[in-house]
């Protein structure tokens, strides 16, 4: 049985391994988001299944404390960050909030330094303001985000 995109949607965002499960059921990749503006319709519409990185509080993070250091991303920040140094999906980051741009920042110095981070990560920095200038700005981010 083929499930229409809104159902993988709701799948994958009330419980991540099961969205996971039923996209490679199917045969459809799958790109995790982190950000709340993170654009699913775009991926769903592309033929993906979006999945929500969400951090658990009760997890450990052994490989993000080793890699960060003393570096300031604080607790939820190291989750996510673990939780992204696990994955080979590609990655959509926005910057909902302050952390977000951070972790960026930091997937891509770990790339650049040679450890394991997902091969395609996009930072998708979209403007929340009410002004034509701020939807200009978006709608060219979005436009390069498409491509």
């Amino acid at each position: 049985m083929r499930f229409p995109p809104l159902d993988l949607l709701a799948l994958a965002a009330s419980d991540p391994s099961v969205g996971i499960a039923e996209a490679a059921r199917l045969g459809l990749p799958v790109i995790r988001t982190l950000g709340v503006d993170a654009p699913v319709e775009l991926i769903v519409a592309a033929g993906a299944v979006p999945v929500r990185v969400a951090g658990d509080p009760s997890q450990d993070t052994p490989n993000a404390d080793r890699i960060m250091g003393e570096a300031s991303v604080g607790p939820r920040g190291r989750r996510l960050l673990e939780q992204l140094l696990g994955i080979d999906d590609p990655v959509v980051i926005t910057q909902a909030d302050a952390a977000q741009p951070q972790l960026f920042a930091a997937l891509r110095e770990l790339g650049r330094l040679g450890e394991t981070v997902p091969e395609h990560v996009h930072f998708l920095d979209l403007l929340h303001l009410p002004r034509a200038s701020s939807r200009k700005y978006n709608e060219k981010r979005i436009a390069r985000f498409i491509e």
